[in-house]
């Protein structure tokens, strides 16, 4: 878990800077994280 956490939070705040700017799209994918981090825990 602890391992994922950094990679994925990299890999979203690196992708997701630019949609960061308005989008619903941080939302979706921030919710989908959760999931996964929920089910990977």
């Amino acid at each position: 878990m602890c391992r994922i956490l950094p990679d994925n939070l990299e890999e979203v705040l690196s992708g997701k800077r630019g949609a960061l700017l308005g989008r619903n799209h941080r939302r979706a994918e921030g919710t989908r994280n959760l999931r996964i981090l929920r089910r990977t825990a």
